[in-house]
């Protein structure tokens, strides 16, 4: 899912869903805004600001 195939409010819907299996939070909206708008998956933005 990135920005070629979804809205920012389902891809960080996704995003949010996947922070919880991480056992994290991406709780921000604002702080995600620029990854969607740079095209990353869900997954690459959370590994580009976790890591994991």
């Amino acid at each position: 899912m990135n920005k070629e195939n979804s809205n920012f409010h389902d891809w960080y819907e996704a995003l949010k869903a996947y922070a919880r299996k991480k056992g994290g939070s991406a709780a921000d909206v604002d702080a995600w805004r620029e990854d969607y708008e740079a095209g990353k998956s869900v997954e690459q933005a959370w590994f580009d600001a976790w890591g994991e």
